[in-house]
Protein backbone atom coordinates (compact mmCIF):
# COMPACT_ATOMS: atom_id res chain seq x y z
CA UNK A 1 0.00 0.00 0.00
CA UNK A 2 1.33 3.61 -1.16
CA UNK A 3 2.01 5.59 1.90
CA UNK A 4 -1.16 7.40 3.71
CA UNK A 5 -0.83 10.79 4.95
CA UNK A 6 -2.27 12.26 7.45
CA UNK A 7 -2.33 16.61 8.56
CA UNK A 8 0.46 17.17 11.07
CA UNK A 9 -1.14 17.85 14.63
CA UNK A 10 0.59 21.14 14.67
CA UNK A 11 -1.25 22.15 11.57
CA UNK A 12 -4.59 20.14 12.79
CA UNK A 13 -4.03 22.42 16.00
CA UNK A 14 -3.49 25.63 14.11
CA UNK A 15 -6.84 25.04 12.36
CA UNK A 16 -8.70 24.49 15.55
CA UNK A 17 -6.96 27.11 17.09
CA UNK A 18 -7.91 29.54 13.94
CA UNK A 19 -11.57 27.89 13.76
CA UNK A 20 -11.79 28.81 17.75
CA UNK A 21 -11.36 32.37 17.55
CA UNK A 22 -13.94 33.53 15.01
CA UNK A 23 -16.79 35.20 15.73
CA UNK A 24 -20.28 35.30 14.07
CA UNK A 25 -21.42 36.21 11.74
CA UNK A 26 -18.24 35.62 9.60
CA UNK A 27 -18.08 38.14 6.66
CA UNK A 28 -16.80 36.83 2.98
CA UNK A 29 -14.35 39.07 3.57
CA UNK A 30 -12.54 37.17 6.17
CA UNK A 31 -11.77 34.47 4.37
CA UNK A 32 -8.66 36.43 3.22
CA UNK A 33 -6.75 36.66 6.60
CA UNK A 34 -8.23 32.86 7.48
CA UNK A 35 -6.02 31.68 4.68
CA UNK A 36 -3.38 33.51 5.15
CA UNK A 37 -2.76 32.70 8.93
CA UNK A 38 -3.01 28.65 7.57
CA UNK A 39 -0.56 29.55 4.71
CA UNK A 40 -3.47 28.87 2.54
CA UNK A 41 -4.20 29.86 -1.00
CA UNK A 42 -7.45 31.17 -2.25
CA UNK A 43 -9.34 30.32 -5.24
CA UNK A 44 -13.24 31.89 -5.79
CA UNK A 45 -15.73 30.23 -6.99
CA UNK A 46 -19.65 31.44 -7.13
CA UNK A 47 -21.36 29.32 -3.74
CA UNK A 48 -18.24 28.84 -2.37
CA UNK A 49 -14.39 29.83 -1.71
CA UNK A 50 -11.40 27.18 -2.46
CA UNK A 51 -8.63 27.34 -0.93
CA UNK A 52 -5.60 24.94 -1.40
CA UNK A 53 -4.37 23.85 1.89
CA UNK A 54 -0.31 23.00 2.78
CA UNK A 55 -1.98 19.66 4.98
CA UNK A 56 0.33 17.37 3.09
CA UNK A 57 -2.62 15.33 2.14
CA UNK A 58 -3.79 14.11 -1.45
CA UNK A 59 -6.77 16.13 -1.70
CA UNK A 60 -5.23 19.38 -0.33
CA UNK A 61 -8.06 22.06 -0.38
CA UNK A 62 -10.63 23.59 2.03
CA UNK A 63 -13.98 24.98 1.03
CA UNK A 64 -15.40 27.76 2.50
CA UNK A 65 -19.36 27.72 2.07
CA UNK A 66 -21.08 31.63 1.27
CA UNK A 67 -23.96 32.70 1.55
CA UNK A 68 -25.15 36.25 1.05
CA UNK A 69 -21.86 37.36 1.89
CA UNK A 70 -21.45 35.32 4.80
CA UNK A 71 -19.61 32.03 5.69
CA UNK A 72 -21.76 29.14 7.17
CA UNK A 73 -19.11 26.14 7.05
CA UNK A 74 -15.56 25.55 6.53
CA UNK A 75 -14.18 22.43 5.87
CA UNK A 76 -11.00 20.87 4.79
CA UNK A 77 -9.45 17.41 4.98
CA UNK A 78 -7.05 15.95 6.89
CA UNK A 79 -5.49 12.57 5.10
CA UNK A 80 -5.18 11.29 2.07
CA UNK A 81 -8.57 9.80 -0.03
CA UNK A 82 -8.50 6.04 -0.47
CA UNK A 83 -9.88 3.91 -3.15
CA UNK A 84 -13.34 2.80 -3.06
CA UNK A 85 -12.22 -0.86 -2.69
CA UNK A 86 -9.41 -0.32 -0.28
CA UNK A 87 -9.28 -1.20 3.40
CA UNK A 88 -11.11 1.67 5.22
CA UNK A 89 -9.13 0.62 8.84
CA UNK A 90 -6.22 3.77 7.35
CA UNK A 91 -9.17 5.93 7.54
CA UNK A 92 -10.54 4.59 11.08
CA UNK A 93 -6.59 5.30 12.55
CA UNK A 94 -6.69 8.92 10.58
CA UNK A 95 -9.91 9.81 12.67
CA UNK A 96 -8.53 8.25 15.71
CA UNK A 97 -5.53 10.25 15.22
CA UNK A 98 -7.17 13.85 14.24
CA UNK A 99 -9.79 13.61 17.14
CA UNK A 100 -7.01 12.71 19.99
CA UNK A 101 -5.31 16.73 18.59
CA UNK A 102 -8.64 18.09 18.84
CA UNK A 103 -9.11 16.41 22.22
CA UNK A 104 -5.37 17.30 23.36
CA UNK A 105 -6.52 21.01 21.87
CA UNK A 106 -10.22 21.40 22.96
CA UNK A 107 -10.84 18.89 25.19
CA UNK A 108 -13.20 16.50 25.40
CA UNK A 109 -15.89 15.88 22.74
CA UNK A 110 -19.22 17.74 23.62
CA UNK A 111 -21.02 14.54 21.28
CA UNK A 112 -20.40 12.21 19.03
CA UNK A 113 -21.94 9.75 16.42
CA UNK A 114 -20.40 6.73 14.84
CA UNK A 115 -17.60 8.50 12.81
CA UNK A 116 -18.30 12.10 13.97
CA UNK A 117 -16.95 14.29 16.93
CA UNK A 118 -18.04 17.28 17.89
CA UNK A 119 -16.32 20.41 19.98
CA UNK A 120 -18.95 23.61 21.04
CA UNK A 121 -16.96 26.96 20.32
CA UNK A 122 -17.71 29.65 22.67
CA UNK A 123 -18.71 31.73 19.61
CA UNK A 124 -21.31 29.43 19.33
CA UNK A 125 -19.98 27.70 16.39
CA UNK A 126 -19.01 24.03 16.43
CA UNK A 127 -15.92 21.93 15.27
CA UNK A 128 -16.71 18.39 13.79
CA UNK A 129 -14.29 15.67 13.08
CA UNK A 130 -16.05 13.90 10.36
CA UNK A 131 -14.76 10.27 9.26
CA UNK A 132 -16.60 9.99 6.23
CA UNK A 133 -16.55 7.00 3.72
CA UNK A 134 -12.50 7.50 1.83
CA UNK A 135 -11.30 10.49 4.05
CA UNK A 136 -11.31 12.61 7.24
CA UNK A 137 -13.08 15.89 7.25
CA UNK A 138 -12.31 18.79 10.05
CA UNK A 139 -15.45 20.70 10.01
CA UNK A 140 -16.54 24.52 11.12
CA UNK A 141 -20.07 25.18 11.44
CA UNK A 142 -21.09 28.89 12.40
CA UNK A 143 -23.17 29.66 14.63
CA UNK A 144 -26.52 29.51 12.29
CA UNK A 145 -25.65 26.25 11.24
CA UNK A 146 -24.46 25.13 15.02
CA UNK A 147 -27.93 26.06 16.20
CA UNK A 148 -29.37 24.27 13.44
CA UNK A 149 -27.64 20.87 14.94
CA UNK A 150 -28.61 21.59 18.31
CA UNK A 151 -32.35 21.98 17.68
CA UNK A 152 -32.55 19.01 16.01
CA UNK A 153 -31.06 17.29 18.45
CA UNK A 154 -33.12 18.84 21.32
CA UNK A 155 -36.62 17.83 18.90
CA UNK A 156 -35.07 14.61 18.44
CA UNK A 157 -34.31 14.35 14.85
CA UNK A 158 -32.38 12.01 13.78
CA UNK A 159 -29.28 13.24 12.14
CA UNK A 160 -29.24 9.75 9.62
CA UNK A 161 -32.41 11.04 7.99
CA UNK A 162 -33.20 11.23 4.36
CA UNK A 163 -35.24 13.96 3.79
CA UNK A 164 -38.58 13.74 2.66
CA UNK A 165 -38.31 10.06 3.20
CA UNK A 166 -38.01 9.51 7.20
CA UNK A 167 -39.14 11.38 10.47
Amino acid sequence: MPDFHIAAPDKVIQIVKTFSQLTWPLCVEATDSIAHELSWTRHDNPRRIDVTTDLGVSHAYATFLNADGFILEIECFACDFIDEAADRSSVQAAYQTVKATVVAALGKTRGSRGGDSWWELSSGGRIHVKKLTRVVAIQLLSKQYADIERGEARLGISPDRVLGQSK
